[in-house]
């Protein structure tokens, strides 16, 4: 990393304060402390890939990790047993961030991780994500419609729950009543109205969005179908005139399918319920002042040549660069694959789908794979096809 911290302190929160204002800047998403022997390893994670930034003495990183587990509400002394907690950071400007702090029990040692979000991130618009023209199209045909049960799906860190989010904004015009039920809550939104999910108080997802069907809402955005209840009552919800948003983990489209009815939803409530599966991953975008081109492999060539689309001349590599620091990438963008219903998807659901089938069926309806719209986005010369592989498995 280009950004020298200061590792000749005395008090931790010498250390601290520069070391959360830097990453702040950088955009570096969680801070990893690892104690390794007699050192101590700081590691970040930036655009989604993890990166050593210093390393101090074994005492100097016990002096930040017991600050940073008191200033978070945790017990510096309780030692060998998972503890979490949090603390706000108010950066240079007078903004406040919040940081969720982990600590995981390793033999002999510790390892703790701190998460940084911001206290009151902004909404991004649809068209501000960097979204294919058809995924964009897509959706806002999906989000548009007054019912309909709509997935966003990706592992964790995907940014599922932005997306959810900016779809949202784009109906979020005063003239539909919006419902969200999250754990926790990631953005406060004027215009809605948003519950907590407590477990402790004995609220599920399923008691909530039983309580919230009897105050008539048009569009509930659900955080993450957790289980078959809350997902069997999203379905119900969705075929009796509400527009349904919400999260699953899966791989793809076409196994979210898959995946709702190994829950227990019968296929029959499946099909005629699900309007709209998108599946999303990030994937590093090449910075545009350094990145260099290279030839067009076998592989990608022969994607876009099943597809139909135009082979380039050349594609783009990272090279790194002062305005990337060096890693030749600058941000994320999203990849994904977008599947709407039709009949002839549904009648493929009735008939005991494999996932074999499902993807047979979304290809011939014309769905690119995410795979093949990762090759679009390298053909235009925005990501190096190395990272869709690395990425995206099909």
């Amino acid at each position: 990393m280009a950004v020298d911290l200061p590792l000749d302190f005395t008090h931790a929160q010498d250390f601290i304060n520069p070391l959360v204002d830097e990453s702040l800047a950088l955009g570096i998403s969680d801070l990893h402390f690892e104690r390794r022997g007699d050192e101590g390893v700081l590691r970040v994670r930036l655009d989604g890939m993890m990166r050593e930034w210093a390393r101090l003495t074994g005492e100097k990183m016990d002096l930040v990790v017991s600050r940073i587990k008191f200033i978070s509400g945790i017990d510096p002394m309780q030692k060998g047993v998972l503890q979490q907690g949090r603390f706000e950071h108010e950066t240079k400007d007078g903004k406040p961030v919040d940081m969720r702090v982990s600590v995981l029990p390793t033999p002999n040692m510790e390892d703790t991780v701190v998460r940084l979000l911001a206290s009151a991130p902004t909404v991004m618009k649809l068209d501000d994500m960097g979204l294919q023209p058809h995924i964009l199209e897509g959706l806002r045909k999906a989000i548009k419609a007054h019912q309909g049960l709509i997935f966003v799906t990706g592992p964790t860190g995907s940014g599922k729950t932005t997306t959810l989010y900016a779809s949202v904004q784009e109906i979020n015009d005063a003239t539909r009543k919006i419902i969200t039920v999250e754990d926790p809550i990631e953005y406060n939104v004027e215009g809605l109205t948003q519950l907590k999910l407590e477990q402790a108080k004995g609220l599920s997802y399923a008691a909530i969005l039983k309580t919230i069907l009897r105050h008539d809402p048009d569009v509930i955005l659900i955080g993450e179908t957790r289980d078959v209840e809350a997902a069997e009552i999203a379905v119900e919800a969705s075929m009796t005139g509400h527009l349904v948003l919400t999260t699953l983990h899966t791989n793809s489209a076409p196994a979210t399918i898959l995946r709702l009815i190994n829950m227990g939803v019968p296929a029959v409530d499946v099909a005629n319920s699900v309007t709209c599966v998108y599946a999303q991953r990030l994937v590093r975008k090449l910075c545009d002042a350094c990145k260099k081109p290279e030839p067009v492999s076998k592989e990608l060539e022969e994607i876009l040549k099943n597809q139909g689309a135009d082979i380039p001349k050349q594609v783009f590599a990272p090279h790194g660069c002062k305005k990337c620091d060096g890693t030749g990438y600058k941000g994320r963008i999203p990849i994904g694959e977008l599947m709407l219903m039709d009949d002839a998807l549904r009648d493929v659901i009735l008939e005991s789908p494999t996932l074999t089938a499902l993807n047979k069926a979304a290809r011939k309806m014309g769905i690119k794979s995410m795979l093949q719209n990762g090759a679009d986005l390298a053909a235009d010369g925005l990501v190096w096809f190395t990272d869709i592989q690395r990425t995206v498995s099909e």
